[in-house]
C-alpha cells in the first residue's frame, strides 16, 4: 500500500513539472445561460514575478446544444501603469469535424484556450483584465462560465 501510494505521489509530481498556474478565477454568467454583451468580466491580477514568462488561457465553460463553431473575445489589458491594451481573440468550441472541444461533464463542457504567446510581464503590481463578448448577436447562448488562467513557463 504504501508502495502504491509512493508512485501515485511521484507520478503527480513528475507531471505537474513544467507549468506552474500563477492566477486562475471563473466567472459565472448569466443565470440564462447567456454570455450578453454588456456583460463584462474584470480579473485583477497581483504580479510580483517579472523574471518568467506567462501564458494566458482563457477557460470556457458551455452547456451541449452550443451551436457556434467559434466565438470572439475581446481581452482589454490595464497595466499597473494604466497603459491598455486591446486585443481580440476567436475561441474554437467546435472542432473541424464537429465535435465538441473540452472535458464533458454530463451535458456541460469545460474548455481551455491558449491566447497570445507566452510574455513577460514588465512591471510589477495590480493588472486588471476585462474580458467582452464580441459577436454579431446581444448574446451567446448556452454559456455557463469565462475565465483567465495566467500559467507560468518554466
Amino acid at each position: 500500500m504504501k508502495r502504491s501510494i509512493f508512485y501515485l505521489l511521484l507520478i503527480l509530481g513528475v507531471s505537474s513539472c513544467g507549468n506552474d498556474v500563477y492566477f486562475e478565477q471563473n466567472q459565472e454568467l448569466s443565470p440564462k445561460l447567456q454570455w450578453q454583451k454588456s456583460d463584462k468580466k474584470t480579473f485583477n491580477v497581483r504580479v510580483d514575478d517579472l523574471a518568467s514568462k506567462f501564458q494566458m488561457k482563457l477557460n470556457f465553460r458551455y452547456v451541449e446544444g452550443f451551436a457556434h463553431k467559434t466565438f470572439k473575445v475581446k481581452v482589454t489589458e490595464i497595466s499597473p501603469s494604466k497603459v491598455i491594451t486591446v486585443n481580440s481573440y476567436e475561441l474554437e468550441i467546435i472542432s473541424p469535424d464537429g465535435e465538441y472541444i473540452g472535458e464533458p461533464a454530463l451535458d456541460i463542457w469545460d474548455s481551455q484556450h491558449e491566447i497570445g504567446a507566452p510574455v513577460a510581464f514588465k512591471e510589477k503590481g495590480n493588472y486588471t483584465y476585462i474580458l467582452e463578448y464580441e459577436g454579431e448577436t446581444n448574446a451567446l447562448a448556452f454559456a455557463m462560465e469565462i475565465g483567465i488562467v495566467l500559467e507560468k513557463k518554466n
